[in-house]
């Protein structure tokens, strides 16, 4: 039998083994390999979502893109194939066996390298083939407990499902939102060229569409990517009317610009250069808000008993402590409105579309503006500025009607005073103050309102009950008080009267004095009358001065004095002669003086 032969069954059952284990590697590469290409193609079509955003400002990307997909999925299958058509050698696979089952140490690929040793020998006998034989049993009998699957594992094949598993989830989710993205993606890699940039201009705009106040300034930018034309133009088209083509101004590098110094008018507008366009934006012009109409309801405070009164021009002039209603309209709804004091914190106005209320109290002079924001949060622009200007509320007024002049009395006597009192708007005390020897007294007058004006009336004043002293000095005046209940009652003064108590002794003297004074005066007067020397009208202004010169003396004596009748019965025969001095002969005038 030829040794072959009789190695053969151990051989063939050894060589089967370590093909089935060859086998399974083939199996796992390929289910490997089907996971991956799958895993890569659905990576390249989910990137070609963001091709489409990169092809303005990177006009080449798409087509690089397509490129370098192919190439990508052509690594892969091409890598996949020499996996799976690749078959692994018995040497390798008992290398691998040994290297996963250290106890067999060599066994496996020495009972390999023995056989074709013997195989290739020409002299038989150089190797003995009982050992040879003894060998490969013995490997066989090392290997029968193992199986093929505790070698070679397809559950590993299994390992690309955590990449391929996430990226089937987001394929479908993407497909389900967007059907046609998976055509576009794909026909980056069918038709590569199709991707190829032709000269192609791409156009954004800015602003993407606004909302704007009438008269406001409008700059537009636009930047061209591509191929760069020389000339841009801004397409106007107003609403209802015929659309403009304005040209850009050129900044370089693609980008343009267009002011507009006022816009007056919505209008849809775009870019153009060539076949190339911007996307249309819309921009709407509307007017700002504005207040168009100001009532004003002054309500004065309860204590000047004034009636309400309307104003319809914004400003208020008021007393202190008047409650002012607003009331005012705008041009459109609004969304809020504040009336701001002096330029201090707002007061929110209640808002019903375009109609305002408010109130406030006043309080200071200043000013006020009303501030009011649309719907689109435009504020009016320079509000009007209204004057808050408070009225005076006015200081009560007190009088000493007589004596008009300051007195001289004994003391003990009654004095009448004579007075009156008024008020803008109500009087609510009025007493008399004075003050003898540093000390201060009172006398109340009225203490309860009585309108807004007092008098003329006359107060008794019985001065025993001060008990006045010879030379000693008094002074009074009156004191009114005013009903302001804003700011507090206001206090009024009149001017000042002086009493002075006279000595009795001295008077006297002073009496004698001014009737000595008297007499010879009446001599003087008689003296030059005998003379001839003054006339008829030259005596009687002398008449009349000496007339007067007993009136004031007339003042100076009490009621009570004897000598006022003589000067009295004096001061009447001095008329009486004075009337009759033209009709009597001069015989008679001397006589009667």
């Amino acid at each position: 039998m030829a040794p072959q032969e009789n190695l053969s069954p151990d051989y063939r059952r050894l060589t089967g083994f370590l093909r089935s284990i060859s086998l399974r590697l083939q199996l796992r590469s390929t289910l490997e390999f089907i996971l991956l290409l799958a895993s890569a193609f659905i990576l390249v079509i989910l990137g070609g979502l963001f091709i489409g955003r990169l092809k303005g400002p990177f006009s080449y990307f798409p087509f690089f893109y397509s490129l370098t997909a192919i190439l990508f999925l052509s690594l892969v299958f091409l890598s996949g194939l020499w996996r799976c058509f690749s078959k692994p050698s018995l040497e390798q696979v008992a290398r691998g066996l040994e290297g996963r089952f250290p106890q067999l140490r060599d066994d496996v690929i020495n009972s390999l390298l023995l056989f074709q040793e013997i195989k290739k020998s020409a002299a038989p006998g150089q190797i003995s083939e009982g050992l040879v034989k003894a060998q490969i049993g013995k490997t066989v009998r090392e290997l029968s407990p193992i199986k093929p699957w505790q070698v070679v594992s397809l559950r590993g094949a299994l390992r690309p499902l955590g990449l391929f598993l996430p990226l089937a989830l987001a394929f479908f989710l993407v497909l389900a939102s967007d059907p046609a993205f998976f055509n576009r993606s794909l026909a980056l890699i069918i038709h590569p060229f199709s991707t190829w940039p032709l000269r192609e201009t791409f156009l954004s705009l800015d602003p993407r569409g606004s909302i704007i106040l009438r008269g406001s300034e409008m700059v537009f930018t636009a930047k061209a990517t591509g191929y760069a034309p020389e000339k841009l133009i801004l397409e106007v088209r107003p609403e209802g009317g015929r659309a403009l083509h304005l040209p850009m101004d050129s900044e370089g590098q693609g980008r343009f610009r267009y002011r507009m110094a006022s816009a007056q008018f919505s209008f849809q507008y775009q870019a153009q250069a060539g076949q190339s366009t911007s996307p249309s934006y819309h921009l709407r012009v509307v007017d700002p808000p504005e207040v168009t109409g100001v009532k004003l309801t002054l309500i004065p405070p309860e204590y000047t008993g004034l009636p309400r009164e309307i104003r319809q021009d914004g400003h208020i002039e008021a007393l202190k402590g008047t409650v002012v209603n607003l009331e005012a309209q705008t041009n459109k709804p609004l969304r809020e409105a504040r009336l701001v004091l002096n330029e201090g914190s707002p007061l929110a106005l209640g808002v019903k579309e375009d109609r305002l209320k408010g109130s406030l109290i006043v309080f200071y002079p200043g000013s006020y503006s009303i501030r009011v924001k649309d719907g689109w949060g435009f504020e009016n622009p320079n509000p009007v500025r209204y004057r808050i200007q408070l009225l005076p509320d006015q200081y009560p007024q007190a009088e000493i009607i007589s004596p008009a002049q300051d007195l001289e009395v004994a003391g003990s006597e009654i004095t009448p005073i004579v007075y009156s009192a008024r008020d803008d708007f109500g009087i609510t005390a009025l007493r008399l103050n004075y003050q003898r020897g540093g000390r201060e007294g009172f006398i109340n007058l009225k203490s309860a309102p009585a309108g807004r004006s007092w008098g003329p009336e006359t107060f008794q004043w019985d001065l025993t009950g001060l008990a006045l002293t010879p030379g000693e000095r008094v002074v009074t005046r009156l004191e009114v008080w005013d009903n302001d209940s804003i700011s507090g009652p206001k206090v009024g003064y009149s001017r000042t009267l002086t009493l002075f108590v006279r000595d009795e002794r001295d008077r006297a003297v002073k009496e004698v004095e001014e009737a000595q004074q008297i007499a010879d005066a009446i001599l003087d007067l008689l003296a030059d009358h005998l003379e001839k020397t003054m006339d008829r009208e030259e005596l009687s202004q002398r008449l009349n001065q000496l007339s007067e010169q007993v009136d004031h003396h007339l003042q100076q004596v009490g009621e009570d004095k004897i000598q006022r009748y003589d000067l009295e019965a004096l001061q009447r025969n001095l008329s009486s002669l004075n009337k009759r001095m033209e009709a009597e002969p001069k015989e008679t005038v001397t006589r009667e003086l």
